[in-house]
């Protein structure tokens, strides 16, 4: 999964409204970590379907 996906699923959540205040820094911050190789692709994927399960992208096997 690509940096960009995550990011384009994070703006879709904030754009809807979804997120707000203290979840758009939640997930900005597990976006920097995912970008530093200090979170998982599984981890990043489960914390944006937290707010919108309807995003939910099946990662591919060498990405967990």
């Amino acid at each position: 999964m690509a940096k960009i996906d995550f990011s384009a699923q994070i703006e879709y959540l904030l754009f809807t409204g979804a997120i707000r205040g203290e979840a758009i820094f939640r997930l900005h911050s597990l976006l920097k970590s995912y970008e530093q190789g200090t979170v998982s692709a599984e981890e990043m994927q489960e914390a944006i379907n937290d707010f919108n399960p309807d995003l939910y992208v099946e990662l591919p096997p060498d990405e967990m």
